[in-house]
């Protein structure tokens, strides 16, 4: 009866141990970031997968930063879209296509954007301001960015955070 005491007593230990290890997020170890995403969009939003965080911008109440990784699959999947659009022979930086161009001004002014890919030897960062919207190069990076503002606000991290309050005019 002994035996059998320190047995039932091991196996709920280790049916607790493991009940605890899945259900706590920290326990549970990330993908490994082989493809590294520094972006910055609109305002504050800001995703960093080299250092592991994310940041939504709240405006009137701020920002909030998280840890954040991507899948190794969503990894692929974006490689394959930046692949698609040929990301890495874009220009360093996207401007005016000419003066001739149509201008537009946006108040207040969101300010540069960037997009930065690394994976294996390929690293690039695009730069951009208020661009000429018909600019083939503007496009595809449009196509890029909006893929991956998909997979960010599909994961439960994301959805999980407060809903941004008020905006910007």
């Amino acid at each position: 009866m002994k035996k059998l005491n320190i047995c039932v007593t091991i196996l709920l230990f280790m049916l607790f141990q493991s009940c605890t290890e899945s259900s706590n997020p920290q326990a549970l170890k990330p993908d490994e970031q082989t493809v590294k995403i520094d972006f910055h969009c609109s305002f504050k939003e800001h995703l960093n997968t080299f250092t592991h965080k994310l940041t939504k911008d709240l405006v009137i109440d701020g920002t909030i930063t998280i840890d954040f990784w991507l899948t190794k699959a969503e990894q692929r999947m974006i490689l394959a879209k930046a692949d698609t659009i040929d990301f890495f022979n874009l220009p360093d930086s996207l401007n005016w296509a000419d003066d001739d161009s149509i201008h537009l001004a946006i108040s207040p002014d969101p300010g540069i954007q960037y997009l930065r890919i690394q994976a294996g030897e390929s690293d690039k960062t695009v730069y951009w301001n208020i661009v000429n919207s018909y600019a083939e190069e503007f496009g595809r990076l449009q196509e890029l960015t909006s893929f991956i503002i998909s997979i960010i606000m599909a994961k439960p991290e994301y959805k999980s955070l407060p809903e941004a309050n008020g905006g910007y005019d």
